[in-house]
């Protein structure tokens, strides 16, 4: 519960509201040389609690880096970093509540998560980040369908595949 308070805390002081469920909205440093970035080093954010959702989101940044030149680095300087960070939240209809609630019951809710990829360069400024918020993938389509969000993620990022 602390680890999610955190992020969220995090979150918030940045300023900036999550998008719109299933969007996907991301911010570049203009000045920036994104041709010039040709390694890079993961570092740990708030990262997904399931490990193979972890395992999921992990291997699909991998394989958007790689087929855009990045070589991944486990030691040593990399000319960026990136990071992702992961929080869920479970959304009520408020046209819905007074009636379950009236009845006793719960109501029912939609269980969203958020995906944060951050990637910095080595002095620790900010090049590039997409966010997105999208409905909890099922267990049996999980890994297709982070592939995909990943993906579409990283269609914003300013240097396409190669």
């Amino acid at each position: 519960m602390k680890l999610a308070l955190c992020a969220l805390m995090v979150f918030v002081s940045s300023g900036q509201l999550p998008p719109k469920e299933g969007r996907i909205e991301s911010i570049k440093d203009a000045k920036a040389n994104f041709q010039s970035f040709t390694t890079y080093r993961w570092e740990k954010g708030y990262e997904a609690y399931d490990p193979s959702v972890h395992r999921h989101i992990v291997q699909a940044i991998d394989a958007e880096l790689a087929a855009r030149g990045f070589r991944k680095l486990e030691t040593g300087a990399a000319t960026v970093t990136i990071r992702y960070h992961t929080t869920v939240r479970n959304d009520v209809s408020l046209d819905t509540l007074d009636e379950f609630e009236r009845a006793g019951k719960v109501a029912p809710g939609r269980a969203l998560g958020r995906l944060v990829i951050v990637m910095r360069t080595p002095d620790n400024q900010r090049v590039w980040a997409a966010d997105t918020v999208q409905p909890l993938p099922e267990t049996a389509t999980r890994e297709g369908e982070l592939r995909q969000i990943v993906s579409r993620m990283f269609e914003t990022y300013p240097v396409p595949k190669k």
